[in-house]
C-alpha cells in the first residue's frame, strides 16, 4: 500500500508462490516459526517484502538483491529468508547450511507491473496486452513451462478478471 502512494500498477500477473529459507539446523521449519524476535531478510519492494511486513506484521530487514539476502542468511546475521519459490529453489544448494523449510501459496499477495502511476494510459495498455495473453493462452502455456509442478489456486486469476483463463 506504501508503493501504491508512489507508483501504479498494473493488474496481477503471478500470486505470491514463497518460501521461508532457514538455517539446516535451525528451529525455523516454517513461516509458523517466524515472530517479531526473528531476523527476516526480505528484497526490498517485493510481495515478499509486503507479505512479511503486512500479512504477518513483522518488520524485516530490506536488502537490494536476493544475493546480499541469502549471503547474510548463511552468515548469520538474519534468522531466516523470505523469498520466491523459484528463487530459493534456485539459491540454495546441498552443503550451503540451509534449507527450504516452506513454501505456501499466498494469493493476496500478487505481481504486477510497477509503473509511473502518472501514466494511465501505460497502465491501461500493459492490463489490456495482459488480458490478451490470457485470453489466447500464452499466461497458461508459460505458466506451465516456468512453474511444472504448481498449480494456480482456484481463488485467483490473472488479468483483470474479466478474461477467462483457458482450460488446458
Amino acid at each position: 500500500d506504501a508503493r501504491r502512494k508512489t507508483v501504479g500498477f498494473t493488474n496481477g500477473y503471478d500470486f505470491g508462490f514463497m518460501a521461508v529459507v532457514a538455517k539446516k539446523d535451525d528451529k525455523i521449519k516454517g513461516f509458523k516459526d517466524l515472530t517479531k524476535d526473528t531476523r527476516i531478510a526480505v528484497v526490498q519492494g517485493t510481495v515478499q517484502d509486503d507479505y512479511v511486513t503486512n500479512t504477518l506484521q513483522i518488520e524485516p530487514v530490506r536488502f537490494e538483491d536476493y544475493n546480499t539476502a541469502y549471503a547474510n542468511l548463511k552468515n548469520g546475521q538474519v534468522d531466516a529468508w523470505v523469498a520466491p519459490s523459484q528463487q530459493a529453489t534456485g539459491q540454495v544448494k546441498e552443503g550451503d547450511g540451509t534449507v527450504i523449510a516452506e513454501s505456501v501459496v499466498n494469493t493476496q499477495n500478487f505481481t504486477a507491473y510497477a509503473v509511473n502511476k502518472e501514466n494511465q494510459p501505460l497502465i491501461d495498455a500493459l492490463n489490456s496486452g495482459l488480458d490478451a495473453v490470457i485470453a489466447d493462452g500464452t499466461w497458461s502455456k508459460l505458466t506451465k513451462e516456468w512453474y511444472p509442478d504448481r498449480e494456480t489456486p482456484a481463488t485467483w486469476s490473472p488479468g483483470s478478471k474479466a478474461v477467462t483463463v483457458p482450460k488446458s
